[in-house]
């Protein structure tokens, strides 16, 4: 009986996990679609160039941190601008994801 009440415990744990997959962006932040890669620290977004502010992130949506080689044309991401106008955080988004942010989110000035 021990064995089938933990048994559920872990399946309700694993099915829990599972059904989080909109990640958690703020209500200030922008969306937008890369474009061609650049030279480091810019990055271009939406036909327009912006850079990476210093200790900028990008975040893959696995949650893991990228380089700035590592970005895709054409991929859709989030942001946050820092003061200057730099990006200070970046997370690439699936294509659910972005059309459940493209309701909620601006777009990208």
């Amino acid at each position: 009986m021990l064995l089938v009440f933990f048994l559920l415990q872990l399946l309700t744990a694993s099915a829990n996990s599972r059904a989080q997959t909109l990640r958690e962006v703020p209500p200030d932040a922008f969306i937008a679609r890369t474009n061609t890669q650049r030279v480091y620290p810019e990055i271009s977004l939406n036909s327009k160039t912006y850079q990476l502010a210093p200790g900028g992130r990008i975040i893959d949506s696995n949650n893991r941190s990228l380089t700035h080689n590592q970005l895709i044309s054409n991929a859709p991401v989030a942001l946050r601008l820092d003061t200057n106008h730099q990006i200070s955080l970046l997370w690439l988004l699936s294509e659910s994801e972005y059309t459940q942010y493209k309701k909620s989110l601006n777009q990208l000035p």
